[in-house]
């Protein structure tokens, strides 16, 4: 008798063991690898225009994941994969606040564990003249406009530690995520050269940081939102008094903001239209001047999205991880329910 009910009911208790252990796995995995880093290049030509790099088709830029030099006590982190572009770029993100469209080619790695990560300079070859790169990996200066970009800073790579927290931060070569900060994006600006033309233009090789205000504004440290309704929401924020204005910048997801809108410095809200059913997040950037950004909330995310959410399908459920989890679900159910069927053979077995 032992004997039948151990072969009745050891795959159900096999399944519901497989779904505790798939379940507890998945989420220790992302609560120890919760960060991504993305990796975006825009390009202007010599008069300040965003390009795609056409008229210099050929060129590669490579940047490369360093070894840690220290461990900031943030977590393990790791060594970023180095990151290569080729023009013309494959224009897939929006970052400029001044751009209609996308400006910026980006890549993405996912799945990060907290800590450090270095990156190496910019190398460039191939074809085309051009102008050293610029960074921002966004520490605590937002990339709104062309005008917030710096020179890379070896500080922390020079062997001498007397100057390392001299140096710029967001262009210093080093990310840290953070447990309540674990998305970032560096951005890298190449301008293609040539000599002045008449009328001139935005030149990146002929200044290096750029001329913002030294006292910039606080960061917004409350976002709320209300009206939401299919297709817009009110966004509210706290306005301490002190920004130029605000860029607003939202999208589908933490890691995907394409879209973005400017305020004056004395609004403390703005309805959202046209969007589409879906997850919504939201950042706000204090600005410090017109052309200059400032610090930048964290992405916050509209409680039930906006317009009853998508539909997922399979590929999307896959991404998340939730399709694995439905199909042992769906696996565990179908166990179960022969588990029960041959229950109730024995049963009436016995009972004859």
């Amino acid at each position: 008798m032992i004997g039948r009910y151990l072969k009745v009911f050891l795959p159900v208790i096999a399944v519901f063991m497989l779904l505790a252990f798939g379940v507890s796995a998945k989420s220790v995995f992302a609560s120890q690898n919760p960060g991504s880093i993305s990796i975006c290049k825009i390009i202007i030509d010599q008069n300040g225009n965003v390009v795609d790099g056409s008229q210099a088709s050929g060129a590669t830029f490579a940047i490369n994941g360093l070894s840690q030099i220290f461990n900031s006590g943030e977590g393990p982190g790791g060594v970023l994969p180095n990151t290569s572009f080729a023009t013309p770029l494959t224009l897939n993100t929006k970052i400029l606040s001044t751009s209609n469209g996308n400006d910026a080619s980006c890549v993405t790695y996912h799945n990060l564990a907290t800590g450090d990560y270095f990156y190496s300079q910019e190398s460039i070859s191939g074809a085309g003249s051009w102008a050293t790169p610029k960074y921002n990996d966004q520490f605590d200066h937002s990339v709104v406009s062309l005008s917030d970009f710096f020179s890379y800073d070896n500080r922390l790579f020079d062997s001498d530690k007397s100057n390392d927290d001299a140096r710029n931060k967001n262009a210093d070569g080093h990310i840290i995520l953070q447990v309540e900060r674990p998305n970032r994006t560096l951005v890298v600006l190449n301008q293609i050269q040539s000599s002045p033309t008449s009328g001139g233009g935005q030149s990146l090789s002929g200044a290096s940081a750029p001329s913002c205000p030294t006292n910039g504004p606080q960061q917004v440290d409350q976002v709320w939102f209300s009206d939401i309704k299919p297709g817009s929401v009110t966004v509210h924020w706290a306005n301490k008094g002190d920004a130029a204005g605000f860029h607003i910048q939202y999208g589908p997801s933490a890691n995907n903001l394409p879209w973005g809108t400017e305020v004056g410095g004395g609004a403390n809200s703005v309805t959202l239209n046209n969007l589409p059913a879906g997850d919504l997040w939201v950042t706000i950037t204090a600005k410090q001047s017109a052309d200059c950004g400032g610090p930048t909330t964290s992405p916050v995310k509209v409680s039930g999205g906006v317009g009853g959410g998508q539909v997922l399908g399979a590929s999307t459920l896959a991404e998340t991880g939730v399709f694995e989890n439905l199909m042992l679900l769906l696996a565990g159910f179908g166990v179960l329910s022969l588990g029960l069927w041959q229950t109730q053979k024995a049963l009436q077995g016995k009972s004859k």
